[in-house]
């Protein structure tokens, strides 16, 4: 297999979907209009992540909805289990706690058990009193890895066989030369896309390269930097999707705008997730684009 490695170079200038919703929900657990415990007794906890059948980690970010604000609270009283509908197999997560020295504190609940694409979990975080919140997603099918390749002189990423395409990201590994720090940049790419003419269940991905050096040109106004790594990584999402860039910003903000949590805010999501070197990948013959060995997605 042959593979064209996209031009990295050293740069000089004078003068980061689905992130946004794993992570930026986490707001909500703080917003001051939110109703406590005692006086709403529908919410228990609050639940965001996905399950991801590519990953051998599962991470599942939880936050009890207390009586009172405790900035800095040193345990969590509660059990977070895992369970395949299809099988019966069952395993309870595993906790720690993230970021202690931050205003907002929350766990990460944590479990080696495998995930199967088209399987179905429910996943339960009880209190000791048996109060509980809960959800059921069902992960989505497996399906080809990307292809980069150019389409018409553009550059594109086909992803085939995807109902439900919740993210296209390009991930940069960056290293700042003068300080010799390295920081990790993603942009997502997802709104740009168009239809294949070659097949219905094929999308292209617009990928606007220059764009992305461009922000992150911004972050190094007056450093000399390098781009050490780049990434290409896509997220299919279960039929529990809801595609957060057709709903009103000042819906999902909101407690009860987006959740599928019983007894609780957030949103699970059941994913399959594929990671690939941001470059071009032909045959043994090097005329034909083909698939690029996957990778393990930059932190």
């Amino acid at each position: 297999m042959k593979q064209v490695l996209k031009d990295i170079s050293k740069f000089r200038t004078t003068g980061y979907l689905f992130a946004m919703f794993v992570i930026g929900f986490i707001a909500t657990t703080c917003d001051e209009s939110f109703e406590p415990r005692e006086e709403n007794s529908e919410y228990f906890f609050s639940i965001y992540g996905y399950l991801d059948a590519s990953v051998d980690t599962q991470w599942i970010r939880l936050v009890p909805v207390r009586d009172e604000f405790d900035p800095k609270p040193d345990q969590i009283e509660a059990e977070v289990t895992i369970r395949n509908i299809d099988t019966g197999e069952q395993a309870v997560m595993d906790d720690s706690l993230f970021n202690p020295n931050s205003l907002v504190v929350y766990w990460n609940f944590w479990t080696t058990m495998q995930i199967e694409p088209e399987h179905t979990y429910e996943v339960v975080a009880t209190l000791p009193d048996g109060e509980s919140s809960s959800t059921i997603v069902t992960i989505p099918p497996d399906y080809p890895t990307p292809i980069n390749a150019l389409f018409f002189g553009e550059e594109v990423l086909i992803v085939r066989n995807v109902r439900n395409v919740a993210d296209v990201t390009a991930v940069y590994r960056v290293k700042d030369l003068f300080f010799n720090r390295e920081y990790v940049f993603t942009y997502s790419h997802i709104r740009d896309s168009l239809q294949s003419p070659n097949s219905i269940n094929e999308l292209f991905f617009r990928l606007d390269y220059n764009r992305d050096i461009g922000l992150i040109a911004r972050q190094f106004p007056d450093t000399e930097w390098v781009i050490e790594d780049q990434q290409l990584f896509v997220a299919s999402a279960g039929p529990e999707w809801i595609n957060l860039y057709e709903v009103d910003e000042e819906i999902y903000t909101l407690a009860e705008g987006v959740s599928n949590i019983d007894n609780g805010v957030g949103f699970l999501l059941g994913a399959v997730t594929k990671t690939v070197p941001w470059q071009f990948c032909f045959d043994t013959d090097g005329t034909t684009y083909i698939a690029c060995e996957l990778e393990t997605r930059i932190r």
